[in-house]
């Protein structure tokens, strides 16, 4: 069996006390080793038909962002990469059968920018 080399993908964010890993995992000898971590609908999306005041549009925007329940995924997250049990291979006939570590991190993230609209009554 050749030998796997194994990560751990870590996030933290401390400003919303969220923190998550996700460790690769196998499936299948003939692919590469692969974690995911998944946070989808962070904060609820706001319907296109509801009127929000305030004094000014700095007011509005600081309200907007602010809102109970809301706020989640804010501030610097931290992202860290452990490898685990990733040890020298012996080689087979002279061959290393891991000659290195190729992977990739690919982060989406879909941004909600507010808006504001001024309407004169």
């Amino acid at each position: 069996m050749w030998p796997e080399d194994n990560f751990t993908l870590s996030l933290n964010v401390p400003e919303t006390g969220w923190n998550t890993f996700a460790s690769t995992t196998h499936d299948n000898i003939t692919e590469n080793a692969s974690a995911s971590i998944d946070r989808s609908d962070m904060n609820s999306i706001p319907q296109s038909d509801y009127t929000i005041t305030a004094d000014s549009s700095e007011g509005l925007v600081e309200a907007l962002l602010n809102e109970p329940g809301e706020r989640f995924g804010q501030g610097t997250w931290y992202w860290t990469i452990t490898a685990d049990e990733c040890d020298p291979d012996l080689p087979v006939d002279d061959v290393d059968p891991d000659q290195g570590n190729d992977w990739q991190l690919v982060v989406e993230f879909v941004i909600l920018i507010p808006r504001v609209s001024e309407i004169g009554v």
